[in-house]
């Protein structure tokens, strides 16, 4: 995976590079981020300069050359959207920009027309629509500070009446905006690179990358009524789930030295252990005892999907080659169709049935023997995959709850 020296993610018009948020300590730079005042003139070129830097080392990319307006002379980058139709958030102060996030507000002139995408008909019946035109972020590259970062733009884009927003990505940077809940509109290739069109659903994607952040110190107290003890569990179980997914990304060779795998391991446990005494308050109201025992099911479906993709992940983490990554991303897929399918999309729910009802050993074993035939570290793998196998045994019987 390509590492770059400033900015280590940039890239909604999510073009340019390719890091998700890996690396980095939480600090206090990116806790709040603030609109930009396109009318101050100094504010202005600070944040032009601050987004030269973010995608400098993207500059060779012939998509992103023509895609927006670059002053190299200045140092100084613009999209071609007038700044009056857009809302722009940043994160510091002054010539320390680290953070930027600008948003196409009027959608007069529509970024993602350029890729040769338009906004269908049926998104935007009743609803109010933005466009995601440029992201960057320097300093702080840890995943719960970005997840903090989206959360925070997206409820604000909520607060000033948005429902739904779109954006183009590069296919290197789309799995970080699939794990936000972006789903997949349509896709091109353009001067032979593939770009995908992407929608945002608000209020879930604000849900998702709540629950993605790792700043949350823990479970809530317990509630003191049944009702909310099993509001609180329900909510939870998605916290349990979704958190799965900044593990793939440390299965793959991130690195995060504020929530390493068996930091986060551990906030599962202790998640576990609070949402089984939720339960059992909801449990012991008999009008709720069904839902709470169907709760309980399902919770105890997770932990044991968290006991086979801890040492999964510790374990590919290690292995080389695109056995390894391969068995990742599959796992990784399975679990974006979980979430979808935990939010209630019933398509979703299909799928994972589909996916789950399929014979994996053979292909496994497959996966095994192309390992060892090309000089693979045959026992970390072996053991590997049987983690592999037990997750999605695990995955198996949760699906069949949401059935």
């Amino acid at each position: 995976m390509e590492k770059r020296t400033e900015a280590k993610h940039a890239g909604i018009g999510l073009e340019g590079q390719d890091r998700t948020f890996s690396s980095g300590v939480i600090g206090p730079a990116h806790a709040s981020m603030r609109l930009l005042d396109p009318g101050n003139a100094t504010e202005l070129e600070q944040f032009e300069q601050a987004f030269f830097r973010g995608f400098r080392q993207s500059s060779h990319n012939q998509l992103i050359r023509w895609l927006w307006e670059w002053d190299e002379p200045r140092q100084r980058l613009r999209t071609r959207v007038p700044y009056e139709d857009q809302k722009i958030w940043v994160g510091g102060s002054g010539d320390n920009l680290a953070v930027g996030i600008a948003v196409n507000v009027r959608l007069a002139l529509l970024q993602s027309a350029a890729f040769g995408f338009s906004i269908p008909d049926s998104l935007s019946e009743g609803r109010r629509i933005c466009e995601f035109l440029a992201f960057f972020s320097m300093g702080d590259h840890s995943l719960a500070n970005g997840h903090a970062i989206w959360t925070e733009v997206f409820r604000a884009l909520q607060g000033f009446g948005y429902c739904e927003a779109v954006a183009t990505a590069a296919p290197k940077v789309l799995p970080l905006y699939r794990r936000m809940g972006a789903t997949i509109l349509d896709e091109r290739e353009v001067e032979g690179e593939k770009r995908f069109f992407l929608r945002f659903e608000l209020i879930r994607t604000a849900r998702w990358t709540a629950r993605l952040d790792e700043r949350a110190t823990g479970p809530a107290p317990l509630a003191d009524n049944p009702d909310d003890a099993l509001s609180q569990a329900t909510h939870e179980l998605g916290v349990l789930l979704a958190r799965l997914l900044p593990v793939m990304d440390l299965a793959r060779g991130e690195v995060d030295r504020s929530f390493g795998i068996a930091a986060r391991a551990k906030g599962a446990h202790r998640i576990v252990e609070a949402t089984r005494a939720r339960l059992a308050l909801a449990t012991a109201e008999p009008r709720l005892a069904f839902a709470a025992r169907l709760r309980g099911q399902q919770l105890e479906h997770l932990n044991a999907l968290w006991q086979a993709i801890e040492p999964f992940a510790e374990l590919i983490a290690e292995c080389s080659g695109t056995h390894a990554i391969n068995l990742v991303e599959a796992l990784e897929a399975i679990l974006l169709t979980a979430i979808d399918a935990w939010e209630g999309d019933r398509e979703s729910v299909h799928t994972l049935d589909l996916l789950m009802s399929a014979d994996r050993h053979a292909a496994l074993e497959r996966v095994l023997a192309a390992n060892q035939a090309h000089g693979g570290a045959p026992d970390r793998l072996a053991v590997a995959i049987g983690h592999f196998d037990a997750a999605l045994g695990a995955l198996k019987i949760f699906s069949k709850s949401l059935s």
